[in-house]
Order: C-alpha cells, then sequence, then structure tokens
C-alpha cells in the first residue's frame, strides 16, 4: 500500500504557501474563520480545477467520500456545498488576485529563457480562461466563456437514476463480482464517489439496482391474473413470464439479474428477494393449489413451482442460436409464443396429475 503524500499534495508543494498566507493576512482574510480557511477553500477549488469537477455537491461528494485522506491533502476544514458555496460568494477576490499576480511572476521567471519561437516588444500571457462550472451560481459570467455553459443544476435524482440503469447493464452483463464501481460510473457519466454518495458502497448499490430493475421488470399483465379460473391465469402467467425474460433493455435486465444470482448467489439480496420476488410466486402458488384441490400440500405447491419457473427459464439458460438449432427454428415472437402455450399445458397436465395422486 502507498505511504506517501498523495499527488494532489505533491503538486500543491510546488506552490508558495507562505506568500499565500501573507496575502491573506494583507485582508485579513481569516478575521472571525474559524474553521474552513482561505487555504482550505483555495485547496478545494484546486481539486475541483484539476479533477474537472461539475457542481459543488460533486465537488463535495468526491472530497468527502475520502475524508481520511483529506488531512494529508491539506484540507483541515470539514467540506459541506454550503460553506463553498458561501466561501466563494463572500470572500475578499483580492486575495486570490495578488496570489496569481506572485505565480505569473514565478512562471516568468522559470521561463524567461524558453524561446517563444517570434520576436516581440511586449510581454505575452498565456491564461487558462476556464470557468469552472462550479463557480456559475456566484459570479456571473457570460455563457459564451464556458467550456459547459450551465443552465440549471442537475438535480441529484437525475445522478442516482443514471447510476441505477448503468448499475443495471453491467450487473446483468458481468454479475456481481466481476462488475466495477469505475466501469458503472464511466456508463452513467458520473464520478465514483457519487455510488459512496447515494449508495454508501457497492453490495448497497447492488441491492438497489435489483429494485430498481424489478420495478422496470414489472407490467400491467400480471394484474389480469385476479381474473379468470385457474387454468387462464396459469397460461397468462406462463406467457407473462416469457415474454419478460425475452425482452431487451432496461426491462430485460432483471431477467438477466435474476439469472446471475441463481449461478452465483451473492447472499446480498435476501431482503429484496423476498420483498420482490415472494408476492409473484403466491399468485403462481394460488394457482397451483387451486388446479391440485383441497388436499395439495406445500411440497407439492413447491415442486410444481420450480417445474413451471425452470421450463420457462430455458430463454436465459441456454444460448438462443442454440435454442434455434435444437428447436429448428428462428426464435421469434410467434415460436415464443408457441412455447410459452405449449409448456402452459404441459405444467396444466402435470399440475393435474398430481392433484389426481392426492385424491
Amino acid at each position: 500500500m502507498h505511504q506517501g503524500q498523495t499527488v494532489f499534495s505533491q503538486i500543491m508543494d510546488f506552490l508558495p504557501i507562505k506568500k499565500f498566507r501573507q496575502c491573506v493576512d494583507r485582508y485579513r482574510g481569516n478575521f472571525r474563520v474559524h474553521s474552513f480557511t482561505y487555504y482550505d477553500q483555495f485547496l478545494c477549488m484546486a481539486f475541483a480545477q484539476l479533477t474537472y469537477r461539475e457542481s459543488l455537491r460533486d465537488i463535495e461528494c468526491c472530497l468527502r467520500a475520502m475524508r481520511a485522506k483529506l488531512y494529508h491533502m491539506g484540507i483541515r476544514g470539514k467540506v459541506l456545498r454550503s460553506t463553498i458555496a458561501y466561501a466563494n460568494e463572500n470572500r475578499d477576490w483580492r486575495i486570490y488576485c495578488d496570489f496569481a499576480q506572485i505565480l505569473i511572476d514565478q512562471a516568468r521567471q522559470l521561463y524567461a529563457d524558453d524561446d517563444f519561437g517570434l520576436e516581440l516588444k511586449e510581454t505575452v500571457y498565456a491564461l487558462d480562461a476556464t470557468i469552472i462550472d462550479s463557480f456559475g451560481s456566484n459570479y456571473a459570467a457570460p455563457s459564451k466563456f464556458r467550456r459547459n455553459p450551465v443552465t440549471k443544476r442537475e438535480d441529484g435524482k437525475e445522478t442516482r437514476r443514471r447510476l441505477l440503469s448503468a448499475a443495471c447493464e453491467v450487473f446483468a452483463q458481468k454479475g456481481y463480482r466481476d462488475a466495477k464501481v469505475a466501469d458503472i460510473c464511466k456508463l452513467a457519466g458520473a464520478n465514483v464517489a457519487s455510488v459512496n454518495y447515494y449508495f454508501r458502497d457497492k453490495a448497497s448499490l447492488y441491492a438497489e439496482t435489483w429494485r430498481h430493475a424489478f420495478q422496470q421488470f414489472k407490467e400491467p399483465a400480471f394484474s389480469e391474473l385476479v381474473d379468470g379460473s385457474p387454468q387462464e391465469r396459469l397460461q397468462v402467467y406462463v406467457q407473462t413470464l416469457m415474454k419478460n425474460f425475452t425482452m431487451k433493455g432496461e426491462l430485460g435486465h432483471f431477467s438477466r439479474l435474476y439469472l446471475m444470482e441463481l449461478v452465483n448467489p451473492t447472499g446480498l439480496i435476501q431482503d429484496a428477494w423476498h420483498e420482490l420476488i415472494d408476492p409473484r410466486r403466491r399468485k403462481l402458488h394460488e394457482i397451483i393449489r387451486e388446479i391440485i384441490g383441497q388436499k395439495a400440500d406445500d411440497q407439492s405447491v413447491l415442486f410444481c413451482e420450480l417445474s413451471i419457473i425452470n421450463q420457462c427459464r430455458v430463454l436465459l439458460t441456454i444460448k438462443h442460436n442454440d435454442l434455434e438449432y435444437l428447436l429448428n427454428e428462428t426464435l421469434d415472437p410467434e415460436l415464443i409464443k408457441r412455447l410459452a402455450e405449449h409448456i402452459a399445458a404441459f405444467s396444466l397436465a402435470g399440475i393435474k396429475a398430481v392433484g389426481k395422486r392426492k385424491t
């Protein structure tokens, strides 16, 4: 494990900190400032510029996600979005102006002997005119000078939603153990600190992903199970399940997550499993009990459920190319519908046979 300074601290070591403090003292900057000093503010904003943070919330999330390292980065004050916003809006800009002049003078001495390639009579300055978006609400800079003009601060719910959608895709493709938080954040267009801010850790993100995927997975068809005979409800149940297992995009992610959890159980979603899956299972249990009759025992119901679900799950466990080879047909919606009707009829006959054996 690395034991030395952080990269950020090494970069900040090049700055003349003593002269920065002189600039602060010149304007009595830290008068009545108890915790979040001018130097803390400077370090936070320097970090935001170097890592291209996009908002005050972004700065807060990223820095607070590594609290243990803040002291070693030189930041002694508590990092809060409201504190940074207040400091940016109310503190004396002349301190940073004077310090900028000191840095410019230092840079001129360092590059005095470099060949510019042109003979000019006056001094030429090359300045980074980038405006940090997080300053947008505090400084009235024209939007034409912005790299990414900000019209409105992004809602935190949108970031959370993007993270969940990206997590659905990554977890569905790679499973929990092989998925990386960095890949999820890259796909969502968010920083890694956002996961810590909204979900605490990877395990909590996985559990929330299950809930999110299941909510997308729900469809009105299951409400039809309330009406009709048990035989008709069984057919609707099987057809709906087969339809869900073949869905693409966000609606189909839950099917893949479900399969990944069956193949490699994580033990992280027991609560979510009972909360989300059990209500749906009870609907199928009721249908099976009605078909078997009054003498239906729990074990027979569970065996019948297992038989039905595993027949439907063939669309998940066998590759589509292999399934088309076995069936000698293209796996289109019409074939899936006929397969669902066959599974429903086959299962109904099996459940009736179990019921006759009980009488």
